[in-house]
């Protein structure tokens, strides 16, 4: 694929990715404007960038929208991780679109990267999804995995499972804050 282009980065990539959804009121100034300009296929074509910028980008666009159609895409993405930093967006997306599927591959994320002590990747966001979905749910898939990450973190003295649990409530949080400014403005969302 070629580049992205430089009107396509600074209206949709840029102010998201720097702010993240950790900052939900700078994310709602440059989000409420062009809501209703974020469609699937703008997400698909942020998500076959091969940066993690755009595709973060286009995760939290589909969790606030939720594009449940970006779900195979999503996870096969999340798979594959084969670009830094954007599983946290993936694991986000996956968690706040809750269906069979997307548990599914969640658990097989971590069925594959909490057996590769060597590749410390997105496991703690997988856990915290899981941990997520299950709330939501009634079912036990984190403490299933509970004792398969006790034995991944064995040797990873700073691995913060707790942190990332309250991470991922508060980014949920964001999601929910960010959809519900947006409805309040008046600003229809995208289904």
């Amino acid at each position: 694929m070629e580049p992205l282009c430089e009107d396509v980065i600074s209206k949709w990539i840029a102010p998201f990715y720097m702010w993240g959804i950790r900052s939900p009121d700078e994310f709602i100034n440059h989000y409420s404007p062009i809501r209703d300009e974020i469609t699937v296929e703008l997400c698909r074509l942020l998500l076959v960038s091969f940066n993690w910028r755009p595709r973060i980008a286009a995760a939290y666009f589909a969790a606030i929208e939720e594009f449940r159609e970006l779900e195979e895409h999503i996870g096969r993405l999340f798979l594959r991780s084969d670009v830094c930093y954007s599983g946290q967006g993936y694991a986000l997306a996956l968690g706040v679109f809750n269906t069979p599927g997307s548990v599914d591959f969640l658990k097989r994320y971590l069925d594959h990267y909490l057996t590769r002590k060597d590749l410390w990747f997105d496991q703690t966001d997988a856990m915290a999804a899981l941990h997520y979905t299950d709330a939501l749910n009634g079912t036990s898939n984190y403490d299933d995995y509970f004792p398969k990450w006790q034995s991944f973190v064995s040797d990873k003295p700073n691995s913060d499972l707790s942190g990332a649990l309250e991470r991922f409530r508060g980014d949920v949080g964001s999601i929910e804050r960010i959809r519900n400014t947006n409805t309040e403005q008046g600003v229809a969302p995208n289904a």
